[in-house]
């Protein structure tokens, strides 16, 4: 019986596209199979219809030297039974019905980090080791410490939604809570002198009212693996709603991570120690649960 594990990526923004790879690389542990290299590569018009500052073409990124490619990988997924993803015990019965190699496919978000938890040293060390040297090393170079807003608005606020509209997408967080935010951590004398760096899909123009604030600064923008790894190091997130992007620099990062209300998706952090994801609403002061990360950490 020989097993492959294939992540299915291409089509969506990193953020969800890191699930089934992440689920392939658990399964492939477990099952002691090789992974089938994933085509992080696939045009998508409605980036650019939409003119949005991120395209989602990830292709260089990644490099994994243990995953299989080229004429190898299409001779086997030529040759291969395909199996729907599974537990490893249930798929080895399967693979077990025939003689024919047996790639198992991993595709979707399925239960986003539901499987992911407790991993967060595996996954974090998997993706670091297959992204690509300079990549890395621009995130290594970044200054910290640094408290990070993640404002997620590209693909939103090009929709047509009009301004009552946003109020209503579970997507949004508005610039007022990010002020208000700005305004609570600048009467915390540990944090207050600390950079805040706004990380966005947005343009200056829609951020104008958050920029203008003392001790803001707009993030000069990177590939979207870069911005993800820099992310990861802030001391303190101030993370956008269902923005799975913003999810995955708080699972990587293990920063305290703090959300308005209604907008904490999924907690993404337990299995480590002390995690911190709150909501909290505009003019309610930082718990100091979230400050224990600071000054911040430092990729290695």
């Amino acid at each position: 019986m020989t097993l492959f594990a294939l992540p299915l990526v291409g089509g969506a923004g990193l953020g969800n596209g890191l699930f089934p790879w992440a689920r392939a690389e658990l399964f492939a542990r477990s099952a002691k199979a090789p992974v089938l290299a994933p085509r992080w590569t696939r045009f998508r018009i409605g980036p650019y219809l939409r003119r949005e500052p991120e395209k989602r073409r990830y292709g260089g990124f990644f490099r994994a030297a243990g995953h299989v490619r080229g004429i190898s990988r299409l001779v086997i997924r030529a040759r291969a039974r395909h199996l729907p993803e599974g537990q490893p015990p249930q798929v080895y019965a399967e693979a077990q019905r025939s003689s024919l190699p047996s790639v198992v496919r991993f595709e979707g978000t399925a239960d986003l980090f539901t499987p992911l938890l407790g991993e967060h040293d595996f996954i974090r060390d998997k993706l670091w080791d297959m992204t690509r040297e300079p990549l890395r090393a621009a995130a290594m170079a970044y200054p910290v410490p640094f408290v990070a807003l993640h404002v997620r608005r590209g693909d939103i606020t090009r929709q047509g939604f009009s301004a009552n509209d946003l109020t209503d997408v579970k997507q949004y967080t508005p610039l007022s809570w990010f002020k208000s935010m700005v305004s609570e951590v600048k009467q915390i004398a540990s944090v207050r002198n600390l950079s805040i760096v706004v990380f966005t899909d947005g343009s200056a123009e829609e951020l104008q009212e958050l920029l203008v604030l003392e001790g803001v600064r707009l993030h000069d923008r990177r590939t979207a693996i870069t911005d993800l790894w820099i992310m990861s190091q802030a001391s303190l997130l101030f993370a956008s709603g269902f923005s799975t992007f913003g999810m995955w620099a708080s699972y990587l990062g293990g920063m305290p991570t703090l959300y308005a209300p209604g907008k904490l998706q999924q907690r993404v952090q337990a299995g480590r120690p002390g995690p911190v994801e709150l909501e909290i609403g505009e003019g309610e002061a930082i718990p100091d649960a979230a400050l224990l990360r600071v000054p911040g950490v430092r990729l290695s």
